[in-house]
This record gives structure tokens, sequence and C-alpha cells, in this order.
């Protein structure tokens, strides 16, 4: 018989499955059209992303195949709020898929400024700079509603803060690098993660 918890874990599954989707697309299309380059970021970085990427991976795995295994840190969670996780991460995916579409070839998943790179102002980056690790935290605030975990909560969204906020430093110090005044201005006019008001 078909449980509710059997629910949240198929909406886990197909949002899980949709990130993984929309990821591989830009990155196969990014293949395409230019050859592979090496991270220009910090050793760290590609720690950092390492072990992010074991939280996330490994979370939704243990949720998905494993349940009982993480049943002891099991939040009281009402229903709704259950519910109000996967319309969270259904929102967070639809502008995951809006960020990587304004940045086209621009996007990479390392720390890197490749030839002809161009500074994107239009779409998501129009009022916000980092966008797509805004839509990646509504993603992880979602799914620890969705799953009603704290341990997966918590090392997902510990684990790219972590990530972030190393992350970030060096990604704004090679965009003055690169965009000079330029980028100095649109920081001033756009907010890190959300709007200014």
């Amino acid at each position: 018989m078909f449980s509710i918890n059997d629910s949240f874990s198929l909406a886990l599954l197909v949002e899980f499955t949709l990130f993984v989707g929309i990821r591989r697309f830009f990155q196969l299309r990014l293949a395409q059209a230019q050859p592979k380059s090496e991270p220009q970021g910090p050793a760290s970085d590609r720690l950092l992303v390492l072990i992010e990427s074991i939280a996330f991976f490994g979370g939704v795995l243990l949720y998905l195949i494993a349940p009982q295994t993480i049943a002891w840190a099991t939040l009281p969670l009402p229903l709704w709020v259950r519910w109000a996780g996967i319309l969270l991460g259904a929102v967070s995916l639809a502008g995951l898929l809006w960020v990587h579409t304004a940045l086209g070839k621009n996007w990479s998943a390392w720390l890197e400024l490749k030839e002809g790179q161009t500074l994107v102002t239009h779409g998501p980056y129009r009022r916000v700079r980092h966008p797509m690790y805004t839509a990646l935290y509504g993603l992880y605030i979602g799914w620890t509603l969705l799953t009603a975990n704290w341990l997966l909560g918590a090392a997902w969204i510990v684990t790219f803060t972590l990530l972030t906020a190393t992350r970030i430093r060096h990604e704004e110090a090679m965009m003055i690098e690169r965009f000079g005044e330029v980028y100095r201005e649109y920081m001033k006019k756009t907010g890190r993660f959300l709007p200014k008001s």
C-alpha cells in the first residue's frame, strides 16, 4: 500500500532527477560549445565541492534507499509544511533553469573565467549577482522540509554554506579583475542573493 512517506520519497526522487537533468543538459551543451578547461580557483574550492557533493548525493540516496537509518533525526513537521517543501523545491528548480538559461556559455561548475566570458546582467542577474546560489539554497531548504529530517538539512545547508562563503569571495574578485569598474557598478545596483530593496 502506498503511504504518505512514499509520496514524499517520490517527490524527492522526481525533483532530484530534474536537478540532475538540468545540470547534465547544460554541462553537455557547454562541452559541445567549448573545450574543457582547468579550474582556476584554489584547491580548497575543489575539496569543498567534493564534500558538498557527497552530502548532497549521499543525503538524497540515504533518504530514498535507507530512510530508517536516519529516522532518529526526524523533525515533527505538519504535513502542510512538508508539501510546502515540495513546492519550494519545484520553484527553486524553475529558478535554477532560468539561471542556467541566462548564463548560457558563461556557466561553469568551477571557479574560472573563460575566454570570451561576458558579464551577464539580464534575467535573474538583473537584480541579483548570485541567483544560482539563491536557487540552490531554496532547493536545500525545500528538501529539508520535504524530508522532515534535520540531519539531512544540516548536511545540505552547512556544506553548501561553507562552499558558498569561500567561493563568493574568490568569484567576485575574479569578476572585478576581469570586468573592473563595470562589475563594481553592477555590485552597487544588485544584491548578493536577493534583490536590493
